[in-house]
């Protein structure tokens, strides 16, 4: 019986491509698209994943990779934007205090909010931003796993082993035979 292939790398190289791409300003917007980037990682995972297999990849095995994908670009676009963040010379908290600032312009009641996450500090500001990716771009990953997998995936599952017919139980008149 053939090994499956490895989900990982292919699972870390699409996390980390579209992660690059989710990270980055103005190209990252393409997520606002119903997560795009993240579900092209999930497609992009499955298709090397189907593509090493010998085997036909399966709709969960799909799925799982997708899913890792999505974990990988999230942890990939956050390092990304933080990067970003830095370069602009504010720092984060000087990030946030610009929006908080831009909040008030639009709703007086979230610039305290984002007053109080200034106050948090840069280490919470950064976990909370990577725990609400992955709590969108996992999903989003595995839909582009299935999705992959319904696109690539070509060769037809292998039949199900059949089975013999469960044995008489014993007293039992056995089959019935008609004249």
């Amino acid at each position: 019986m053939e090994k499956p292939a490895d989900i990982w790398t292919p699972a870390l190289i699409a996390g980390a491509v579209f992660g690059l791409l989710s990270g980055t300003p103005f190209v990252g917007a393409l997520n606002c698209a119903c997560c795009s980037l993240v579900v092209g990682a999930g497609v992009m995972a499955t298709f090397m994943v189907v593509r090493a297999s010998g085997t036909p990849v399966s709709w969960g095995r799909g799925a799982l990779v997708g899913l890792i994908a999505g974990t990988f670009t999230a942890i990939f676009s956050t390092l990304v934007s933080v990067l970003f963040i830095l370069m602009q010379g504010k720092g984060i908290t000087g990030h946030i205090e610009e929006a908080a600032d831009q909040a008030a312009q639009i709703a007086p009641s979230m610039q305290e909010a984002a007053r109080v996450a200034v106050g948090l500090g840069a280490p919470f500001i950064l976990a909370l931003m990577l725990i609400v990716e992955l709590c969108l771009y996992a999903p989003f990953g595995a839909l582009g796993g299935v999705l992959g997998r319904a696109i690539f995936e070509k060769r037809a599952a292998p039949p199900a082993p059949s089975s013999p017919p469960p044995p008489e139980p014993p007293g039992s008149p056995g089959p019935m035979l008609t004249p």
